[in-house]
């Protein structure tokens, strides 16, 4: 397993908090236990010696166990988000095919389709009675009111398919359950449940490298947040901080760290002028050689 991406699901999964928060959470709740098993086992042994060398070794047995159950924890939060990651890329190689090639893919789900129409937001066909209408949208835009209000309007009395490669918003749900509505809705996950089964799935082994790009684009670095730290448009915001911190004083009474604070806002101001400046000049020597 990737050491960064390990320890950024650990934050997560321990909410945030930092690697001295967790060492000293660690710390505190394995003494709890030895503690709390030392006295349950004086209690009934009446040995001093038998019962701290029992409690360190159940101790340390579930300091272990624990550590097995936080690493399948990890494990399962990585492969839950590596897998919606996946499906995602699948779906976008499906937002941005060809027209022609969408058709035919479309027609391997949906085997029998009819009399097909292009349309704004993909085609619409005939299907088993039906009329099939499939977005082309992508797959973080869910499909809304506005996308199958006319449609519904326009073919009130006949069974309706709405297929589209995202989700459909709460209020697309209530609308197709309506007792005057004929309408089935088939989201991405649906869609992709039905290709894996037809065995048409989109370029997986490119999904899962796209997946797993896109994860590691996440995990926050310290040149990452070094670059956001001593980032150009925050050079004015540095020193109206460091400003502040020197007239807020006046307001609250004389504090010994309201000094320490502007000092480090304008020694930040200063280090991310100069690191602008620098990449200027460097840009415009690269220009002239």
């Amino acid at each position: 397993m990737d050491v960064k991406l390990k320890r950024y699901y650990i934050k997560k999964i321990c909410g945030g908090r930092s690697v001295f928060a967790r060492v000293f959470d660690f710390i505190l709740s394995r003494a709890f236990i030895l503690m709390t098993l030392f006295f349950i086992l004086l209690h009934f042994s009446r040995s001093l010696t038998a019962s701290l060398l029992i409690a360190i070794f159940l101790t340390v047995a579930s300091s272990l166990v624990l550590s097995l159950w936080r690493l399948r924890k990890i494990q399962h939060c990585i492969d839950k988000d590596l897998y919606k990651l996946k499906q995602k890329s699948l779906l976008e190689m499906l937002t941005f095919m060809e027209f022609s090639e969408f058709v035919i893919y479309m027609q391997k789900l949906f085997a029998g389709i009819e009399n097909i129409a292009r349309t704004k937001f993909g085609f619409s066909a005939d299907f088993n009675h039906a009329r099939i209408c499939v977005f082309q949208n992508h797959p973080s835009v869910h499909c809304d009111i506005p996308d199958i209000l006319s449609i519904l309007r326009h073919d009130k009395n006949r069974q309706l398919i709405f297929v589209s490669l995202s989700d459909f918003t709460d209020a697309v749900k209530t609308l197709c359950k309506h007792k005057d509505t004929q309408a089935e809705l088939v989201d991405g996950e649906l869609l992709l449940s039905m290709a894996e089964k037809a065995g048409v799935m989109p370029d997986e082994k490119m999904a899962q490298q796209k997946a797993e790009e896109e994860m590691h684009e996440t995990v926050l670095t310290y040149t990452k947040l070094k670059e956001s730290a001593l980032c150009k448009r925050k050079i004015k915001s540095y020193v109206a901080c460091g400003i502040l911190s020197l007239l807020w004083p006046l307001v609250t009474g004389f504090k010994f760290y309201y000094p320490i604070i502007a000092g480090v806002c304008f020694a930040l101001a200063v280090i991310t002028y100069r690191k602008a400046k620098n990449e200027i000049q460097s840009g415009n020597a690269g220009v002239l050689t």
